[in-house]
């Protein structure tokens, strides 16, 4: 069950230190307020992909999707190049998983 938040928690900071905050909850993708929250209760964050990153998991996920469609095409399933293909959709698909995963800070 997920709760609401009301409640509302203001502290003060300088210039340098607001800009900090800003930068560093901008470089994880999150606003100031999930950042801050995070801190405070000592939660770890994935980690944000680079764009390099985000943009190898679209390519291995077209790749394994062209795997699949290759897959459908052929007509002996039971071939040795077929359960090739598969295999290599399986390999794939475990390397999409630490994609989604995520990874640990």
């Amino acid at each position: 069950m997920i709760q609401k938040r009301t409640k509302i928690l203001m502290f003060r900071v300088t210039n340098i230190e607001k800009k900090v905050i800003e930068k560093k909850a901008k470089s994880r993708k999150m606003n100031t307020a999930s950042f801050c929250r995070m801190v405070a209760l000592e939660r770890k964050n994935k980690s944000v992909f680079t764009e390099e990153e985000l943009k190898a998991f679209e390519n291995l996920h077209y790749i394994r999707n062209s795997f699949i469609k290759i897959n459908n095409l052929l007509k002996d399933k039971d071939s040795l190049f077929a359960n090739q293909v598969m295999k290599t959709v399986k390999e794939t698909d475990k390397i999409l998983k630490i994609f989604s995963d995520g990874r640990e800070s």
